[in-house]
């Protein structure tokens, strides 16, 4: 990891004194699943399955196709929310997982992740969440909570799967408003794309 960047837990009560100037959500080192969590043995990865609302499986190495919601009553996200929420997303790629794309729409954000092996899907995703939130009801006056509980997942299967996710991801914008030209909310891996 480099210096100077790291990756804190969440619940702790200060971030160490080198990253607390640090713009990002706190994240978690993995911890043995849940009791409940049924251990699978397939494709020789270890996986795991739980169930809140929705299913979740976890593989060891695998990418994640993710989503989100703005909570049922709260308002659209405003363009300056859309930065935070894509800084967050960003502030740590590569240190806790490595980015493949994302996009931050008025009301939910989609991203592509590969979370590294010291770190769960489950706290990535809740570190965003909660940094977001606070940020927002901070900085923009929003009250209670921001984003809806549970986040959607999925494990990318497959090459082809990957290239659906990705274009879905492109394509969310102009599918929601068929006259946009550009939009400064998303981001795919490997493509000429400007640095947000």
């Amino acid at each position: 990891m480099p210096e100077g960047r790291r990756c804190w837990t969440v619940g702790r009560a200060s971030a160490p004194a080198s990253s607390a100037n640090q713009a990002g959500p706190p994240l978690t080192r993995m911890r043995r699943p849940a009791r409940n969590a049924l251990r699978l043995g397939a494709h020789n990865h270890d996986a795991t399955f739980y169930r809140r609302r929705l299913p979740h499986l976890r593989v060891d190495g695998a990418i994640y196709f993710v989503t989100w919601r703005v909570r049922s009553g709260q308002p659209d996200l405003s363009d300056g929310e859309r930065e935070e929420v894509v800084a967050a997303i960003r502030a740590f790629d590569d240190d806790c997982y490595v980015l493949h794309a994302y996009v931050v729409m008025n009301d939910h954000v989609h991203v592509i992740l590969e979370p590294l092996s010291d770190f769960r899907l489950e706290a990535i995703l809740h570190a965003w969440k909660s940094f977001t939130a606070n940020r927002l009801q901070r900085g923009y006056r929003r009250r209670g909570a921001v984003w809806q509980a549970e986040s959607f997942d999925r494990v990318v299967r497959d090459e082809a799967e990957y290239e659906q996710k990705r274009d879905y991801i492109l394509s969310n914008p102009s599918r929601r408003w068929p006259d946009i030209e550009s939009y400064r909310w998303s981001w795919v891996l490997g493509l000429d794309q400007p640095e947000p």
